[in-house]
């Protein structure tokens, strides 16, 4: 009998993760990503993208490393694409170079840019 990942345990992960920032920590919470994704649809894991978007935009962009597993392992296009926008935009620029998080985006998607949109590819995600 298959035990079910819970939507609390996910989140609980991608905190986690996005607090400490170490590599076990993004081990785990890339393990505990595709373990729940496999028993849920991609709806339910946008609905999980943007409310862990909310909770980050609440914090001022902190903790915007919670959506790097929804980029690196999600296997839907609609999903990757929706966090690789929500990453490009949280990231924290420096320095007010504001293509910094799109090119953060994109270096981190290397190999999967098709699923990026195409403004991130294009490293833009400044409004129009």
């Amino acid at each position: 009998m298959q035990t079910r990942t819970s939507d609390s345990h996910v989140i609980a992960a991608l905190v986690k993760y996005a607090k400490v920032r170490d590599t076990r920590g993004f081990d785990a919470a890339i393990d505990v990503y595709i373990a729940w994704a496999k028993t849920v649809d991609y709806q339910d894991r946008l609905r999980l993208c943007q409310a862990m978007n909310d909770a980050i935009r609440s914090h001022q962009g902190h903790g915007f490393e919670a959506l790097l597993p929804f980029i690196v392992v999600d296997p839907d296009p609609q999903v990757v694409a929706n966090a690789a926008l929500k990453t490009a935009v949280l990231f924290p620029a420096r320095h007010t170079n504001h293509l910094e998080g799109p090119r953060f985006v994109a270096r981190l998607a290397r190999g999967r840019e098709q699923l990026l949109p195409g403004r991130v590819r294009l490293r833009d995600c400044r409004p129009s």
